[in-house]
């Protein structure tokens, strides 16, 4: 019986390159400074990642994509779960943040966030799900 074993490789910059695993498929990664900007893992496909401010904007994957949004500082305020050509059933989260009183201002907390399913039909009407409520627009 073999035991799995895994390798990692580095470089100079600490950044990690390459994954070997016994039983399993190699994986690459490629950055821009400290951004992840490629990752190829074998049998899983090859992810392609996208940032502003080194907030990721967007990440895709063979026919599927999440895209993300945040606000001046740099909170998550929403994302997008949709095939790549931006077709078909998406899944939508939003969120809003307030400033917490007292001498961390900067400090923000959750103050809001749903979750939305959008099923697409072909013609000019669609389902819209949110929280577990339908209703037909």
């Amino acid at each position: 019986m073999e035991e799995p074993a895994q390798t990692y490789t580095y470089d100079s910059e600490g950044n990690l390159r390459a994954t070997t695993s016994t039983g399993n498929s190699d994986e690459t990664f490629q950055y821009d400074g400290a951004d992840l900007t490629k990752q190829v893992a074998g049998g899983y496909g090859t992810y392609e990642y996208e940032y502003h401010n080194h907030n990721m904007t967007k990440a895709t994957n063979d026919n599927v994509s999440v895209t993300a949004s945040y606000d001046e500082s740099g909170n998550s305020t929403g994302t997008k779960l949709r095939k790549k050509d931006n077709t078909g059933v998406y899944l939508q989260t939003s969120a809003t943040y307030t400033p917490q009183p007292g001498p961390h201002r900067q400090c923000h907390r959750r103050q809001r966030r749903s979750v939305q399913l959008h099923l697409r039909q072909p013609g000019p009407q669609h389902q819209h799900l949110q929280q577990g409520h339908r209703q037909r627009i």
